[in-house]
């Protein structure tokens, strides 16, 4: 095994330590990695996030191998995590390799409580710290296109979802990862922000419960107390990341990543787009709104748009400021005593 260059290189390579698998394998050790990440192959994933990566069927196809133990090891490892990666399909795309429920025999290799990443083609689904609801969001939005809706309606079946639960649009959305960026604030920390999910539901409503009521009313222009699941499911429903987007900054709390601002765009007319957003207030006067303004007109002239509007109450000044000092050419029309409308092309001179 290896050629005789190889053997020659490696003998008494102080670059190279060699010891048995006890050592190399065990999560103790693996764990005093720092940022230490797993990297793991599945033949199968079921829609609660449990792995088959040993079996199909009733024949085993490798080994226990020493999957759970680099896992385990990466979860123990400071800043460290684990990544589990397949095909969404087997078979020349005739069978779905996220089910349901795993295959009659297939071992569970890797627990649901194990796995914080899945990876396919068409997505990266997070794992970690998600209800059983969430997962199931997340394993179908990564599944192949033609079977999202049998996955959901499969999770209906069994309860995992709620049974209004709308289902899944089935365009490919690996182009979302682009829309993926970083800011970086204070005290070394980071805002990460990409497009508003399906699975992101229950995230939205603790962000929209958490915010003073001047804020909702500067948002939504009446004082809302309740934000339904039904009425975030409809928030999402209309997103095709085209001609309606919506995107999301996050920031780590403790072990969760907790939405702090929520910015959209939504299509008001030919080559127009009407964009509003919202930051949590102990996050202001750190770039967050000017951030994703920026990064919704990136996306809106992807897709054809040349100009913003906005209606902000006239006494809103800091989102107007905002407004103003992106497109410092805007025009401010007076609606009436309180409504301004802001117009905002992307272009000086365009109208």
């Amino acid at each position: 095994m290896g050629s005789r260059k190889l053997y020659e290189y490696v003998h008494k390579n102080p670059m190279f330590f060699f010891r048995s698998s006890e050592f190399v394998n065990d999560p103790n050790f693996i764990a005093k990695n720092d940022h230490f990440i797993s990297i793991s192959s599945a033949l199968e994933v079921d829609l609660t996030g449990q792995v088959c990566s040993d079996s199909k069927d009733l024949l085993f196809y490798s080994g226990m191998g020493t999957q759970v133990d680099f896992i385990r090891g990466a979860s123990m490892s400071k800043g460290g995590f684990s990544i589990m990666v397949l095909p969404s399909t087997a078979q020349n795309g005739k069978v779905s390799r996220i089910v349901p429920f795993l295959s009659e025999g297939a071992g569970v290799a890797t627990t649901r409580g194990d796995v914080d990443i899945i990876v396919t083609e068409y997505g990266i689904a997070e794992m970690g710290r998600r209800s059983i609801s969430q997962r199931v969001i997340e394993l179908a939005r990564i599944a192949h296109p033609k079977f999202r809706t049998w996955l959901i309606e499969e999770a209906k079946k069994r309860r995992y979802v709620f049974p209004d639960q709308l289902p899944l649009i089935t365009e490919d959305l690996i182009f979302l990862e682009s829309y993926r960026g970083s800011l970086p604030i204070a005290d070394g920390k980071n805002v990460e922000f990409r497009p508003l999910l399906p699975c992101d539901e229950f995230e939205s409503r603790n962000f929209y419960y958490s915010l003073q009521e001047t804020s909702i009313y500067y948002r939504f222009f009446s004082k809302r107390k309740v934000f339904s699941r039904q009425m975030l499911q409809q928030q999402w429903a209309y997103l095709d990341y085209h001609k309606n987007m919506s995107l999301i900054g996050l920031v780590q709390r403790g072990k969760r990543k907790r939405i702090v601002a929520i910015g959209s765009y939504a299509e008001a007319a030919k080559n127009t787009a009407e964009v509003a957003f919202l930051v949590k207030e102990d996050m202001h006067g750190m770039g967050i709104a000017s951030f994703l303004l920026k990064s919704l007109e990136d996306i809106a002239r992807k897709n054809q748009y040349k100009k913003f509007i906005a209606t902000v109450l006239a006494e809103n000044q800091k989102m107007l400021r905002v407004f103003t000092k992106r497109y410092p050419h805007a025009r401010i029309e007076q609606v009436n005593r309180e409504w301004v409308e802001i117009h905002m092309p992307f272009e000086p001179g365009e109208p």
